[in-house]
């Protein structure tokens, strides 16, 4: 009876916690690409540089955008974990605005991930970087 009771009680507990997480999923799903933009922009005025750029890596995820929209966002992402010390995660996604094609920030672009790379050491990969761009 007692291990009834006990089985019957987990039971309840695993069941709850699953709706709850399902419930948060579709919270999540539901939340608006150009919410989490303004949110991620307001977080990164306000110095919270690493939830603006959980936001930024939503809105990429969940926006339909064209490549220049694509690349301004990458290089916005890229800018916040540079500034956050993050220089593998922002290299990465400036490598993926660069990739969008060439927009007005190409030449800027050019200069973070040079800047980028020297932050991490990696002189010589700098130098190729700064030789491909002129």
């Amino acid at each position: 009876m007692v291990r009834g009771l006990l089985v019957l009680v987990l039971l309840a507990i695993v069941g709850l916690a699953t709706l709850q997480v399902v419930g948060r999923g579709e919270r999540d799903a539901a939340i608006d690409p150009e919410r989490s933009r303004d949110l991620a922009t307001r977080l990164k005025a306000a110095g919270a540089l690493d939830e603006a750029a959980v936001h930024y890596e939503r809105y990429l995820q969940t926006a339909d955008l064209d490549d220049e929209s694509r690349a301004r966002v990458a290089y916005s992402l890229g800018s916040t974990l540079l500034d956050n010390g993050e220089h593998e995660k922002a290299l990465r996604w400036f490598y993926e605005a660069e990739l969008a094609g060439p927009t007005e920030l190409s030449e800027e672009l050019g200069r973070k991930i040079v800047h980028t790379l020297e932050r991490l050491g990696r002189f010589h990969a700098a130098q190729a970087a700064l030789e491909s761009r002129v």
